[in-house]
Order: C-alpha cells, then structure tokens, then sequence
C-alpha cells in the first residue's frame, strides 16, 4: 500500500515510467500472473521483467522467463 505522500501540503505521485522494451517483456507475464492469482499465489514483477512469487506459507520463488513461469505454473495447477 503506498502512503499518501504531500509536499508543501500538496498531494503528490509517482508513476512507474519505462522504456516501450520493458512494457513488452513486462506484458508477457500478464497471462500467468493471473492465473498465479486464481491460485491465491502472489506474484510481482521486479525489474525489469523478473517474476517473484509468494506463495501462502511465505516462501519466495525468483523465475527470469516467462517459459520458466509457465513451467511453474503447471507443476500448481495438477
């Protein structure tokens, strides 16, 4: 949860900004990042296009494609 920052009393924000190579790379995980969200994984994207996941009990698992994600994905969804 971001906290509602203010300078001089005005509301301010930040916007993640990346370059169009990013959004791309970033934007091939859509499909199993959702599907990790069904699963009540947690999955987060860490720059620039590296998949985390938090599963329930904690544990963190760090995959750098998304053929890796998938691959994980099908070993949770049997």
């Amino acid at each position: 949860m971001r906290a509602n920052l203010r300078y001089e009393w005005k509301p301010i924000a930040f916007y993640e900004d990346y370059i169009p190579e990013v959004v791309m790379q970033r934007a091939l995980y859509r499909e199993v990042m959702t599907q990790l969200y069904k699963l009540r994984l947690r999955p987060a994207l860490q720059y620039p296009a590296k998949l985390m996941i938090t599963a329930e009990n904690g544990d963190k698992v760090r995959l750098s494609s998304v053929e890796e994600a998938k691959k994980y994905l099908a070993t949770k969804q049997r």
